[in-house]
């Protein structure tokens, strides 16, 4: 099985067994859709977690070549809606943002062939609808060695 899969397995399996209070059926790897009309169509779904992979490069390599790190970058997309308040809406993806932190900080991915460990790099407002529905995205990064 092709390594990036194999994270991606990993991550979701993380995060499905996790208590994030989204349905494990709504856990799922994603390319993200960016027109306004996608967007809205997929806050109908939330609350949900995707996962979507970005890019791989390799990271640190020795000077005697021995060791290589590499660095995968990923992208989760998490979302949340309430029907009473824009503000509610947006305080739901924050809980389901920081329950993903928690199931996916300093986690060893071991089931990977590789010792790989997630590194959070930075976090922004994906979409914000009218309607109460919000998705944030964190993108962050595997790094890991054989």
């Amino acid at each position: 099985m092709d390594r990036i899969a194999q994270i991606e397995d990993a991550l979701l399996g993380v995060l499905r067994s996790a208590n994030t209070d989204v349905p494990a059926s709504s856990i799922e790897t994603r390319n993200v859709p960016l027109t306004e009309q996608e967007l809205k169509q997929m806050i109908g779904k939330a609350p949900f977690i995707y996962v979507e992979y970005g890019a791989g490069v390799p990271k640190i390599t020795t000077e005697a070549g021995a060791v290589t790190v590499k660095r995968w970058t990923f992208s989760l997309f998490v979302a949340s809606k309430s029907l009473r308040s824009k503000k509610e809406g947006q305080r739901g993806s924050y809980d389901v943002l920081d329950k993903c932190f928690d199931a996916l900080n300093g986690v060893q991915l071991t089931d990977t062939g590789w010792s790989a460990k997630v590194n959070w790099l930075n976090e922004q407002l994906f979409y914000d609808s009218d309607e109460g529905g919000t998705i944030y995205q964190q993108v962050f990064a595997v790094d890991g060695q054989p």
